[in-house]
């Protein structure tokens, strides 16, 4: 949920103007469903397929669309603004191939372990309106008290960041593997 500074890059790099608009954790469904932007994704629960909402999301005035989803995001504006600057190139790793790619890469080997290094800290530095709802939904998550997370030793904490660091050469090596 964290990721509007990505959509920002993408649309700088893009060169398109853009305003931003900041949401309280607690008010991201409702602000969602009210201006109708659409689920990132959806979860299941009891059976049944329940939207689930996060930020980022995006207006485009020029077509009257919502996209909702960094991943998603980075695909309409490539699409939706093919005379700008590309986010994924043409090469052998590009479109859905570089969607997944990317998608599964961030998430297993640079989001999962800076989870324990960055939980607390994205905590405390939330409005405190947005504090209670951070804490009960990722405690209820993951299970454990936000203070669990971070290991309380140093060779545990540079470990995390070691696999992060490697996370992230993984990712420059496939963004140049399209040269």
């Amino acid at each position: 949920e964290d990721l509007a500074n990505g959509d920002r890059y993408c649309l700088n790099y893009k060169r398109i103007p853009y305003k931003v608009e900041w949401v309280e954790y607690p008010d991201i469904r409702s602000t969602c469903e009210r201006l109708g932007a659409p689920p990132s994704e959806y979860r299941q629960k009891d059976g049944n397929d329940e939207p689930y909402y996060t930020v980022p999301f995006i207006y485009d005035p020029k077509s009257q669309t919502y996209v909702s989803d960094t991943l998603h995001i980075a695909q309409y504006l490539d699409t939706t603004y093919p005379d700008t600057p590309k986010l994924f190139p043409e090469g052998p790793l590009n479109g859905a191939a570089a969607l997944n790619l990317f998608q599964d890469v961030w998430r297993e080997k640079v989001m999962l372990p800076s989870l324990p290094l960055a939980l607390l800290k994205t905590h405390n530095q939330l409005n405190p309106q947005s504090q209670p709802y951070f804490r009960e939904t990722r405690e209820k998550a993951f299970g454990k008290k936000l203070e669990d997370f971070m290991p309380p030793d140093k060779s545990g904490q540079k470990e995390l960041w070691e696999a992060v660091k490697a996370g992230l050469g993984k990712i420059d090596g496939y963004m140049n593997w399209n040269g």
